[in-house]
Order: C-alpha cells, then sequence, then structure tokens
C-alpha cells in the first residue's frame, strides 16, 4: 500500500536530498511515487517556490558577508608584509568583481528603462486590438 505522505513533506525531503532517489528512500517511498507527484501542477508550483525561497534565503546571507568579504580583500591588498602577489590577487579580485556588479546594475537599469518604455506601447496596442476586435463585431464583413 503506497504512503499517504503530504507534497509538503516530499518538497522538503527534496530540497534537503542530493536526489529523488536519495529522498524517495528517506520517506521510504518508490521513486516513481515521487515523479509522479512532480507531474502535477499544484506539486511543480509547491515545489518551484520552496526551491526560489531557498534560494533567496541563500542569496540573502551571501549579500550579508559581502561587505566583509570585501573588507577581508582591502586588508589583504593594503598590508606591506604580504607577499607582491598576494596584494595583486585581492587588488584583482576587487577590481574584477566591482566591474562585474556594476556591469551587471547597469543592465538591470536599462532592463527597467525598457520595461518602463514598452509598458505605454503595449497599453496602447491593446488598446488598438480591442478597437478594431470590436469594428469587426459590428461589420464582420470588413
Amino acid at each position: 500500500m503506497a504512503k499517504n505522505i503530504p507534497d509538503e513533506v516530499i518538497v522538503a525531503e527534496l530540497l534537503n536530498s542530493v536526489s529523488i532517489r536519495a529522498a524517495a528512500k528517506k520517506l521510504e517511498l518508490q521513486e516513481r511515487t515521487i515523479y509522479d507527484r512532480m507531474k502535477k501542477p499544484e506539486f511543480k508550483k509547491l515545489y518551484a517556490d520552496a526551491r526560489a525561497d531557498v534560494v533567496s534565503q541563500a542569496t540573502a546571507r551571501l549579500q550579508n558577508f559581502a561587505n566583509q568579504a570585501v573588507s577581508c580583500l582591502a586588508l589583504v591588498m593594503s598590508k606591506q608584509e604580504y607577499a607582491p602577489q598576494v596584494r595583486i590577487n585581492a587588488a584583482d579580485a576587487i577590481l574584477r568583481y566591482c566591474l562585474k556588479f556594476s556591469e551587471k546594475a547597469d543592465i538591470a537599469d536599462k532592463l527597467d528603462q525598457l520595461e518602463a518604455a514598452l509598458d505605454p506601447l503595449s497599453e496602447s496596442l491593446y488598446e488598438t486590438m480591442k478597437k478594431r476586435a470590436a469594428e469587426l463585431e459590428s461589420d464582420p464583413v470588413q
């Protein structure tokens, strides 16, 4: 007889296991049971939301350490007692990450600007199409 395990329990175990096989074994289920559940839209959504939440939490934790990491690199870079190559590597890392973050921020800003510019256009297009549909309904011979 198949065990009736709630979706939330399966999702939690999937997030804590290295594979579906491992999750199934821990839950004492057949792998097929989990694969069958994963075909259901409500399970897919629950799993996707849970995974997104885990990524969001991990990202927040990483961001909390970002200033500390930059401070560490800056300290290594500025200490004369460290080997020149170590100091150069720290400086290089700071510059590379600074450039990378700046580029991503610029892309995000441009994307926001494009979305803002497209909003009125898509609204105008929608209104035009709605008006044309109404015209066609009132005079289908056109």
